[in-house]
């Protein structure tokens, strides 16, 4: 029996986004396998029916940054830790005696600090954050725009921070802290962890070959197999999906639909665009009404295999980012065409000819579109693109690389 301590640190039952659905997806697994005993710890989060620890309070957090600001720690390791729970988690360590120990990122992987133990440790790693963040600052500056840099973050600040935060001048200055922090815990990682997962291979092959390291290795997302029966609209239906509050979303979209409005309404009068995903700025919102029976907000959608029955194909016209966009997957595992720029198919499986993904730049996607509006060209892509899911992201698949990865000792 293999004893598997996971800390957590992401609401991965109640939120839905990528990373929880990454998050849910290992907690899944490895609590099914035969030999596995599996404890999950929750750090500020709202998991029911585990051990939940809660985000250590104000005071604390301004000494902890005040410590640790000189030191380039990372903001977000600096909210996450607490000198209380450090010490408990020693103790857990004491009384679980685990084999393996899985960090949910660095925020909790922090806490390995000073840990005397036997066991593996393991860090999910999610993305390459540095990444994320310097294509956000390099897309302001070529475009000479402002977005939100702090995203779903500035929701974890206290709400002093949360506040000051908003200001664009701190958020600068708080971003390109974050992104020398952010390249320095990479760096380190490798040497302080026995394995280093991400989601994306292609950010594998760039730590590793950053590093010289060979203990990085990348996992595929658990995604439910949707198996609907497609029935696109005659008009043309093309769906964007993704959390608005993040500016890669935001941003992309909404340059694109200003860049491209006019020809999209070329291809068909009364085709619609479909945005699903909370938290919709006012621009973009503002830009939509000049167009309201094309562009279509629908804020969060609970439920979303019915927009993706009625779709023509999904489009992601990503211009930054990093790591693997699982919404590119919940397409393909829902039978959806896709319309994607390289960005936003980094690091995903599928072959590159016959496969329902149409790779593109945001220029690009209209003949695209022009193609997939009509509803048996978007059915016989349909076929192509279940395939796919079928070969690079099944439930065997997955489970066999996750064996590999997080019970197996490295090759």
């Amino acid at each position: 029996m293999k004893k598997i301590l996971f800390l957590s640190c992401t609401d991965y039952i109640t939120e839905k986004h990528g990373k929880s659905m990454v998050i849910n997806g290992i907690v899944n697994i490895l609590d099914s396998l035969e030999g596995v005993d599996l404890r999950v710890i929750g750090l500020g989060t709202n998991l029911p029916e585990i051990e939940n620890h809660p985000l250590p309070q104000m005071g604390s957090i301004m000494r902890s940054f005040l410590r640790n600001i000189f030191s380039l720690k990372t903001i977000q390791s600096i909210i996450y830790y607490s000198g209380e729970f450090h010490r408990d988690f020693y103790k857990i360590i004491e009384e679980v005696q685990p084999d393996i120990i899985i960090y949910d990122t660095m925020r909790t992987a922090q806490f390995a600090n000073g840990l005397k133990t036997s066991a593996r440790q393991i860090v999910y790693m999610d993305d390459l954050y540095s990444k994320r963040y310097q294509r956000i600052i390099s897309f302001m500056k070529e475009n000479n725009s402002n977005i939100n840099l702090m995203g779903n973050f500035s929701k974890k600040l206290p709400s002093i921070l949360e506040k000051i935060s908003q200001s664009y001048l701190i958020q600068r200055l708080l971003v390109n802290y974050e992104i020398s922090a952010l390249r320095k815990e990479e760096r380190e990682s490798v040497d302080l962890y026995d394995k280093v997962v991400l989601i994306s291979s292609v950010e594998v092959a760039e730590l590793a070959e950053l590093t010289g390291k060979k203990n990085i290795e990348s996992i595929r997302p658990l995604i439910k197999d949707g198996s609907i029966c497609r029935v696109p609209r005659e008009n043309g239906r093309f769906i964007f999906l993704g959390d608005l509050s993040l500016p890669h979303n935001e941003a992309s979209i909404y340059n694109f639909l200003e860049e491209n409005t006019a020809s999209i309404l070329q291809v068909n009068k009364d085709i619609e665009i479909v945005i699903i995903g909370k938290g919709a700025s006012e621009r973009l919102l503002k830009y939509s009404q000049k167009y309201p029976k094309n562009i279509i907000i629908l804020g969060y959608v609970e439920d979303i295999s019915q927009e993706f029955e009625q779709a023509s194909a999904m489009i992601a016209p990503l211009i930054f980012g990093s790591g693997v966009k699982i919404k590119i997957i919940e397409a393909m595992a829902n039978s959806l065409p896709i319309i994607a720029t390289s960005v936003a198919l980094e690091g995903v499986y599928f072959d590159n000819k016959s496969s329902g993904v149409f790779e593109a730049t945001p220029k690009e996607f209209i003949s695209h579109m022009r193609y997939l509006v009509h509803p048996s060209n978007s059915i016989m892509e349909s076929e192509r693109i279940a395939n796919q899911f079928s070969k690079h992201y099944s439930l065997d698949k997955v489970e066999a690389e996750y064996r590999s990865v997080f019970l197996e000792e490295m090759k």
